[in-house]
């Protein structure tokens, strides 16, 4: 690659703004990008725009900007990273790169047109971060997807096959233990075909249900509840990221007509399931064990930021 690229002005007349086009490539190769001007007054492709925290200001690698080499923060750099390994051309608008921070006239030029920008664009991208870094050491995403689902649906999809009779409102922590217990069964039912017994559907099939029912009454709660409690350190987690305490988030979030794409990783969240997840929790949190309250109020602080 050449030296640093360094970006041609764009003309203050016809509304201009630049986009690029992010080429598929394989992770031991550079990132490629083409960067194009084009006028909001004509036709312009249709393109996605990143909404995304900047993080610190360093410097952490270069991409290849028009075949030469442009620099970038960690987690754009992440971002792009992630969206090349697709197989097809992808078209973003993206500030960092798509407005010459350096030149203050055109950022004096720019920033009054990202409205117009988040608005036109096909679809608004919110990029969060890889799940394994936003949850850290509670990293298991069937957990997180799970509990956003049982909100979703306020009712748990597997009921029927749990022999119980709950119903659809149960509360959240209690669908997070029948899950649990039904994990405990099915794994202990693979060992014991493991070891040659025949478990078929019978009489002999519902006593040991019976008795499995009766034991997994004396686990204790903080063991049955522990896949709830992770879920919650998972929403504290992602309520405290960085993005979600943005002042730019709220055009970002409102102006595009379409929902916009949160993405942890390969993920696509919906931040209105959180803010669902989060108001159930709040009516149901009389019903849980003070660990698990703590840890609700924990998220519950975080969220009130983002609804401020």
């Amino acid at each position: 690659m050449e030296d640093a690229y360094s970006l041609a002005p764009i003309s203050p007349c016809g509304r201009e703004f630049r986009l690029i086009e992010l080429s598929p490539s394989a992770e031991s190769e550079s990132i490629k990008c083409d960067l194009r001007s084009y006028s909001m007054n004509m036709d312009y492709p249709a393109y996605v725009a990143l909404s995304y925290a900047w993080g610190r200001k360093e410097r952490f690698d270069d991409i290849d900007l028009n075949g030469s080499r442009f620099p970038v923060g960690k987690n754009l750099w992440q971002f792009l990273h992630h969206m090349r390994l697709r197989d097809k051309r992808i078209t973003l608008w993206i500030d960092a790169i798509c407005i010459n921070q350096s030149d203050i006239n055109e950022r004096n030029e720019q920033v009054p047109r990202m409205g117009d920008i988040y608005s036109m664009a096909s679809r608004v991208w919110i990029w969060i971060g890889f799940a394994s870094k936003v949850f850290s050491e509670d990293g298991d995403l069937e957990v997180f997807k799970r509990g956003l689902d049982y909100c979703v649906q306020d009712s748990f999809k597997d009921l029927a096959t749990l022999g119980t009779t709950r119903p659809p409102n149960t509360p959240l922590i209690e669908q997070f233990a029948d899950h649990h217990r039904q994990l405990v069964m099915e794994r202990t039912m693979a060992r014991m075909r493991a070891m040659g017994f025949v478990l078929e559907p019978g009489p002999k099939m519902d006593m040991m249900y019976q008795k499995y029912t009766q034991f997994s009454g004396q686990f204790s709660s903080q063991h049955m509840h522990a896949p709830f409690n992770m879920f919650l350190r998972q929403l504290a987690s992602l309520l405290s990221q960085p993005y979600l305490k943005r002042v730019w988030i709220i055009q970002e979030y409102v102006l595009n007509p379409r929902a916009p794409i949160a993405l942890l990783g390969n993920f696509v969240l919906d931040l209105q399931h959180v803010m669902a997840t989060m108001m159930r929790l709040s009516r149901e949190v009389q019903l849980m064990n003070e660990h698990s309250k703590a840890l609700v109020f924990a998220a519950v602080g975080q969220m009130a930021n983002l609804m401020t």
